[in-house]
Formats: C-alpha cells, sequence, structure tokens
C-alpha cells in the first residue's frame, strides 16, 4: 500500500485512540438518555436488557420526546418542508420558478422512497443529535448508480478532522464487513487474496475495513500520480491485510455530521440539552430509587422482634408463618410488630422530584417547542409573547437547519444533478444559468417569524390611523405594497397567489391608463352636454329674433 495511504490510515487510528477519553462521557450520557446506545466502553449482547439499572425511564422519554420533535417540526412527512431558491437573486420568471418546484418534488420523492432509508437514518441520528451533539449520517449511490440511501452510524465507529476554517474535511469510519459482501460490493479482482481464501472457507468471516473521505488538497494525487479533479477523494482500505481496495474522486463529502454546539480547540460537540440534563437525571434516578425503598417500607414496614420470644426467622411473604414461643407472656409486650415509618417526608420528595423533572423537560428544551397561547391578547402582547418564543428556541432550530437540513439537501440535490435527475445543464430555464440554488426550510421558528411580522405591520397600520386623523399627509408614510409582500413571504403564502413587483407595475400602469381614458370621456361628455346646451341656446335666440 501507498506510503501516503498507511499515514492516514495511521493518522486515524491515532484519532481513535486519542478520543477514547469522549467515549467515557458518552457512555455514561447515553446510560441515562439513550440507554440502546450505551456500548461505548462495554459491549452490548442480544438479549441485555438496556434499562435494568434505572429506576425511571422520564428521561429517556425526554430524549424521545426531543428526537421526535425536530422529526415532525423541522421535517414532517408528506409535507414540503424544504424549497429551493437562488441565492443573491432578487427575482425568478415564471418558467424558473416552475423548475424549482418541479425539482423540489423530485427531491422529496428521491429521499423517501422506502428503500432509501432516508426516515430510518435520520430518525437514528436525531437522537444521537439530542444526546451526543453529533451525528453521523452517509449518503451514497446504490450500486446501479441509479438511485441514493442513506444510513446512520455509531459515534465510536467514526472519527473526523477539520480544516483551518472549521470545516470537516476528513472523515474515518471504521467497517467491520463479511468477506463474502465485500467481494460482491469490489468484486473479486480488488480484494486481497486473502479475503477471496477466507470467503471460500467461511463466508461470514468478518474483515476490518476503513472508509476515508479527505480532501484532495489533502490527498493531492494518485497513485499513478494523476491529479484528482474533484474536491474530495474516497479511500476504501482492508486493514487487516494493509490493501487499498479502490481509490477514487468524489465531489461531494458523502457524510453529514451535524454538530449542535462546539468548544474552541476541539471537532466534536457536545448537547447542551445532555450536559444540562445529567446532573438532574441522576438525581431523579437516585431520587425515584428512595422513594421507592421508602413506600416499600411504609407499606411492608421492617418487623421488630422481642428477643427470645421469636423461634423461626420473620416470614414477610403473604400468608407466611413466623413462629413464636409458647411460654412467652404478651403482657411484656407482643412478640413481633412493625416499626414505626415516619411518613411525613414522603410527600416532599415526590415535590422534589417532580420539580427534578422539570428541569431535565427544561434541559431538552420541551417547555420552548409549543408556540404560545395569544387568543384574547394585544397585538402589542402577541408580538411579545412571539419574540420571546424566538429567542428561545432559536438556539435549537437554526443550527439543525444549517448544520443539518442545510447540509443534507445540498449533498442530495449535487449527487442527483451529477447523475442527470434534473435534466442537462444547457436545459436549464435562462434566469437558473449560472445561478447558485440554495435552501429554505419551514419551521416554527420561521413561522414565527412571519406573525411576528404581521404583527408589526397591523400594529403600524394602527398608528397610521391614529395620525392620519391630525395630519392626513403621513396616510403614505407606509408602502403598503412593500409590506404586504414582506408579511406573505415570511407567512408563507404560496407564490401564485401574489403578483410579481413586474406585474404589478403593469396593472397600476392599466389603472393609470384607464383611469386617464376615465377622465378625457368625463371631458368629452361634459364638453358635449355644453355644446348641445350652447346649441339649444342659440337656436332659442334665433327663434327669439325672429
Amino acid at each position: 500500500m501507498d506510503k501516503r495511504v498507511e499515514q492516514i490510515i495511521s493518522r486515524g487510528s491515532q484519532g481513535f485512540s486519542d478520543r477514547m477519553s469522549l467515549h467515557t462521557m458518552w457512555q455514561d450520557t447515553a446510560e441515562n438518555f439513550y440507554p440502546e446506545m450505551a456500548d461505548f466502553t462495554r459491549t452490548h449482547s442480544l438479549g441485555d436488557e438496556f434499562a435494568s439499572h434505572l429506576t425511571t425511564s422520564y428521561p429517556i422519554l425526554a430524549r424521545q420526546e426531543l428526537s421526535s420533535a425536530i422529526q415532525t417540526m423541522l421535517r414532517p412527512y408528506g409535507q414540503n418542508w424544504f424549497s429551493m431558491g437562488l441565492a443573491n437573486t432578487p427575482e425568478i420568471d415564471g418558467e424558473g420558478k416552475q423548475w424549482l418546484e418541479s425539482a423540489d418534488e423530485m427531491m422529496r420523492n428521491f429521499m423517501f422512497m422506502r428503500k432509501n432509508g432516508f426516515v430510518r437514518a435520520t430518525s437514528q441520528l436525531d437522537n444521537d443529535y439530542c444526546t451526543f451533539g453529533n451525528g453521523v449520517i452517509s449518503i451514497e449511490y446504490t450500486q446501479d448508480l441509479t438511485g441514493i440511501f442513506f444510513r446512520s452510524w455509531h459515534l465510536k465507529d467514526v472519527i473526523w478532522f477539520e480544516d483551518y476554517a472549521c470545516e470537516i474535511d476528513e472523515v474515518h469510519r471504521r467497517w467491520k464487513i463479511t468477506a463474502e459482501n465485500l467481494i460482491s460490493i469490489f468484486g473479486a479482482d480488488k480484494v486481497h487474496a486473502k479475503v477471496k481464501e477466507k470467503a471460500k472457507k467461511n463466508p461470514n468471516a468478518e474483515i476490518n475495513c476503513r472508509h476515508i473521505v479527505i480532501s484532495s488538497d489533502k490527498y493531492k494525487n494518485r497513485q499513478d500520480g494523476k491529479e484528482f479533479k474533484t474536491p474530495y477523494v474516497s479511500l476504501y482500505v482492508d486493514v487487516d491485510n494493509h490493501h487499498l481496495i479502490e481509490e477514487t474522486g468524489a465531489k461531494v463529502m458523502h457524510y453529514v455530521i451535524p454538530r449542535w454546539q462546539t468548544i474552541a480547540g476541539s471537532q466534536y460537540a457536545y448537547s447542551p440539552a445532555a450536559v444540562a440534563g445529567l446532573p438532574d437525571a441522576r438525581l431523579l434516578q437516585a431520587m425515584s430509587l428512595t422513594l421507592l425503598e421508602a413506600g416499600e417500607k411504609s407499606v411492608n414496614p421492617p418487623m421488630i422482634a422481642t428477643a427470645d420470644a421469636v423461634r423461626s426467622d420473620v416470614n414477610l411473604l403473604p400468608g407466611g408463618v413466623t413462629w413464636v414461643d409458647y411460654d412467652y407472656d404478651e403482657r411484656l409486650g407482643t412478640a413481633l410488630s412493625p416499626m414505626n415509618i415516619d411518613k411525613s417526608g414522603l410527600n416532599f420528595g415526590i415535590n422534589v422530584r417532580e420539580e427534578t423533572k422539570m428541569m431535565v423537560k427544561e434541559a431538552f428544551f420541551l417547555n420552548r417547542l409549543q408556540l404560545p397561547e395569544t387568543s384574547g391578547m394585544t397585538a402589542t402582547e402577541v408580538r411579545q409573547r412571539i419574540q420571546e418564543y424566538i429567542r428561545k428556541a432559536l438556539p435549537l432550530f437554526k443550527s439543525i437547519e444549517l448544520e443539518y437540513n442545510g447540509a443534507i439537501c445540498d449533498m442530495v440535490f449535487q449527487m442527483l444533478w451529477d447523475r442527470g435527475v434534473f435534466g442537462r445543464a444547457e436545459d436549464l430555464p435562462e434566469s437558473l444559468q449560472g445561478a447558485d440554488i440554495e435552501f429554505s426550510f419551514k419551521s416554527p421558528l420561521i413561522e414565527a417569524e412571519g406573525d411576528a411580522k404581521a404583527q408589526k405591520y397591523m400594529q403600524s397600520v394602527e398608528l397610521l390611523r391614529v395620525a392620519a386623523e391630525s395630519d392626513p399627509s403621513v396616510i403614505n408614510l407606509i408602502n403598503h405594497s412593500e409590506a404586504l409582500r414582506d408579511v406573505y413571504t415570511g407567512s408563507e403564502v404560496p407564490e401564485k397567489w401574489v403578483t410579481t413587483e413586474k406585474e404589478m407595475a403593469e396593472i397600476m400602469e392599466q389603472q393609470k391608463e384607464q383611469q386617464q381614458q376615465d377622465e378625457q370621456m368625463e371631458i368629452m361628455q361634459q364638453a358635449g352636454v355644453a355644446a348641445q346646451d350652447l346649441g339649444k341656446g342659440v337656436k332659442e335666440m334665433m327663434g327669439g329674433a325672429a
């Protein structure tokens, strides 16, 4: 294998080794919030009961609710949760808009096809993102190159490196695959001879491989010395046999790694929800256990036995029998009596436990996901509530839109474009030629911003109406056409409902011409009436003269 590839493999191995300390924290976090994934420092077996060490499931349910909210609020199935537009382009003609809408529909069809695994992979990624602040999903072409498929990967098997601009430019993924499947994917001529031997003896024998995607600036040239023309290079390596299976150029990274909150000096992110909620989750488990024990003692209290009176073990089972000395005189006290348990602290413990649950709920943004109730409020109160909602929800929605949904849509569009799904470049409408495609997304945050604009406009109109009563000259202070256009855009009113600025200008010109024609017609009518009156007057004068 090329020395350069050996160096890349060595760098990746060192990266996996350096990150082992982070696995300890991820393991602790997973044991409290995501026990199914708590195998960073130990191995799960098929029969493991994942949550056997927990006394309450509330932290798990909080994580599930947040991850489900991300999917239902930001990527709702069957709805147009993203749309294409052009960067820095103020106006798109009708043909261009029609092409973008058609491309939107084609992308959604590809992404939500069952065999592509988009829903399954993003669901797994949502849970990783909420729990660990990182997640890894790959977007690859199918073997026949006719489609794409999505797959989520365990964080312990993937590491990545950043460039100077803090953008991920190198990804290493550990991959255990059977010898039979390795030959099926790459062909017998590309795999090592030992792999073919293993496939004959034991087709299910596992081979330790690694997939590496690295920027071409780092990798430079091919093994044959030729320069790569693509932004990235994809390498499949048989680590067991030190064999380079495949080396190809790639136009995209093929991995989307959304990161929630990064810290300077580290390429790995953290989940602010898990960081804030972990102490309360631990406390909640301890308190639940204490309350369970206290409740059990109050229902089935410990027994007090009189010395030398009890002749057998104290049997606390239903219907159990405890033998007492026949000669014992119970006037000296009962031979066996329940311990007096003070139950006054149970209610206090339950109240503190409920407060701790609320802290976990707040840490996972669950109290910030619902739009505020605004019925019966004034316009000012509604605007204030909406602004408060935007401020609280911004850390959650914005990072997901940019790092997560935006990265997936950009990569899927590029991959489908390279395969000619959207047609040929020369067939693009003229308004889209050479333009940069950008995506916008629907979310409760966007809806709230649209509502805030509408409230501002209504408040401005009301102020204008009051001011116009004193000074009618201020009536044209607001450009109502431009203001309504902004409100409609923020409220996601369908584009076909709103006339374009060019169409509006034509309508205004037609109305102006019609007004001029009406004025001319009125002048002509008045002139005709005046002429008739003049003729009548002349006729009367001449008749009088005769």
